[in-house]
């Protein structure tokens, strides 16, 4: 008889029947997957019915540090601009998809200076050179191409000048020295992130749904991220940032190697080079900081500035030599406070000392903590550049000095504080036309006259700059940086007409008529600010002053705070929070 096996009691030999009415836990992850795709593609869908734009073809969202996006794009039969708009990042140009067989292709490379700003590309130099190297060699086929950005520093112009390889160029000329100073902090943040994640956002860009949150949550309006633009008209700068001097060095340094690398590879695909020194206005703008030599102690803080308000109340009465003295004092005291030096410019130009005013007015540029025009270092880094790679160098600083009256440049050949003048323009492009004849780059050298220059130049059809705001705005500035105030306020009263979201103008229309102590005036334009650009802190910090004034505190303390939320540490902030508290 055969055992039989006894059942462990609590264990079953039955069969488990699986449940085949529950669909498997793939299905379950599948069909997830597909509704939530089929969400978000309505979603996409109804976004688009909506006329929401993307954020790639509205704006960088790396402002043109990641080389993913690009300068130009093919329309047809040529390449254009992405994204032409007046006042972009990019002026609006264009040029053959097929190179011709006899062309000649040129671009210039740099930032606002050879952009062509406050106007536009056809008053740069880049245009007015196009034009008469086609006049000049009418066998050939000149394309001049300002590929010049607003803003855009040495590093972002090796990722321009990546895209330009592929374009088949002859020729670069750079154009670049101001911008080594603008915005540290966003170009290291985006150098410690992976290429990963900037792939991620680049293609998150092309969707409506990511492009709508953005808007969104950055208050924009759909208006583009290069507030530049609509502030005022000049680069990003970090606010209140400062450099002294190791840092500057640091900078400069940086500058070179860039440059030396764009020349570098530039020739290595035998594109020739023209890289020129880049002038400024020295005698008529003054520097935008000032630092106080830090060592100081109390009673040699007071005997410092006990000099300097000597100095200052002794050259408003036009008294150069003791004012000089008071200020060479105040120098000994704290070498590089830049301002000290600018007096010391202005007096030994009362003196009719021309050359100690032109090295005062350099050292006074030098020594600005929060640079906004080149250091000297920077154009003697060009020319060492320039001779170590055997790229063609046009000297514009030495050019500019020798044509400025005692060599002092100012608002003679600069329109602010970097920028040429239409004249200053038309001067690079001559200097330019003869260094490309005379080095024999365009093909059967033709003789360089100025006359003939002239009559070209003539000819064009430029903008009007009184129909352009961003001219306007700039005229103000001028104008303000030398105490005509009601002048400056009407530029920029004449700005918003053309331009009324004007954010440059409205912001300096505000400073000034608080200057003035015009608080009425001044609230519906603060308050308007504030509403269009909730995220500068200058505007906030208006609108809390006159707050404050009307005795509307709670409403003060609440744009107070919001400047801290945006500054950390502003010291106006902190003081009237005190004072309301």
């Amino acid at each position: 008889m055969p055992s039989q096996q006894k059942q462990k009691p609590g264990k079953t030999t039955a069969k488990i029947k699986h449940n085949t009415s529950e669909p498997a836990l793939w299905k379950k992850i599948l069909f997830s997957a597909l509704a939530t795709l089929a969400f978000f593609f309505a979603l996409e869908l109804a976004l688009w019915a909506g006329g929401v734009a993307l954020l790639v073809d509205r704006e960088d969202p790396f402002r043109g540090f990641s080389g993913l996006i690009t300068v130009f794009e093919p329309q047809g039969n040529v390449y254009r601009t992405r994204l032409p708009k007046p006042g972009g990042t990019f002026n609006d140009q264009s040029f053959q998809t097929a190179k011709p067989a006899n062309g000649v292709r040129l671009f210039t490379l740099g930032g606002s200076s050879s952009y062509g700003f406050p106007w536009s590309a056809p008053v740069a130099f880049t245009a007015i050179l196009g034009d008469v190297l086609a006049a000049a060699h009418p066998q050939r086929t000149i394309e001049a191409v300002n590929a010049s950005g607003v803003s855009y520093a040495m590093h972002r112009l090796n990722l321009v000048a990546d895209e330009l390889f592929r374009y088949e160029p002859d020729i670069f000329i750079i154009y670049s020295g101001h911008n080594e100073f603008i915005e540290p902090e966003f170009f290291n943040a985006l150098k410690r992130r992976s290429s990963a994640r900037n792939q991620a956002e680049y293609l998150l860009a092309h969707s409506r749904v990511y492009s709508g949150m953005h808007a969104l949550l950055n208050t924009r309006n759909d208006q583009p991220a290069t507030l530049d633009a609509k502030f005022d008209e000049r680069v990003r700068r970090e606010n209140t940032r400062s450099y002294l001097p190791a840092e500057k060095e640091a900078i400069v340094e940086e500058f070179r190697w860039r440059l030396q690398r764009l020349v570098r590879r530039a020739h290595e695909r035998g594109i020739k080079v023209v890289v020129c020194t880049v002038p400024c206005n020295l005698r008529d703008w003054r520097p935008e900081l000032s630092l106080i030599n830090s060592a100081l102690d109390e009673a040699g803080r007071r005997q410092w500035e006990q000099a300097l308000r000597s100095g200052e109340a002794k050259l408003a009465r036009r008294e150069y030599a003791p004012a000089l003295a008071d200020f060479q004092q105040a120098a000994e005291l704290s070498p590089h406070h830049a301002m000290t030096h600018y007096f010391m410019a202005q007096c030994h130009e009362g003196l009719a000392q021309w050359q100690e005013a032109q090295q005062a007015y350099q050292r006074a540029c030098d020594e600005d903590a929060s640079p906004s025009r080149r250091l000297s270092k920077i154009n003697q880094a060009i020319r060492e550049v320039a001779e170590e790679e055997g790229a063609l160098l046009v000297d514009m600083d030495q050019i500019f000095a020798a044509q400025s009256p005692h060599g002092l440049v100012g608002f003679n050949l600069i329109e602010d504080y970097v920028h040429p003048t239409p004249t200053g323009h038309q001067e690079i492009a001559w200097h330019l036309w003869q260094a490309l004849e005379h080095a024999g780059w365009i093909g059967e050298t033709a003789t360089t006259q100025r006359e003939q220059f002239d009559a070209i130049v003539k000819q064009r059809a430029t903008p009007d700059s009184q129909a352009n705001p961003s001219w306007l705005f700039n005229q103000g500035v001028i104008l303000a940086t030398q105490g005509r105030d009601d002048l400056a306020m009407e530029k920029f009263r004449q700005a918003l007409e053309l331009e009324p979201t004007h954010g440059g103008a409205l912001g300096n229309l505000v400073s000034l008529l608080l200057k003035q102590g015009k608080i009425d005036q001044a609230f519906p334009l603060a308050e308007k600010l504030v509403e269009l650009y909730p995220d500068y802190p200058n505007f906030q910090t208006y609108l809390a002053l006159i707050l404050a004034s009307k005795q509307e505190l709670t409403r003060a303390k609440f744009h107070f705070e919001n400047v801290l939320r945006l500054r950390a540490g502003d010291p106006v902030a902190h003081n009237q929070l005190g004072l309301i508290s």
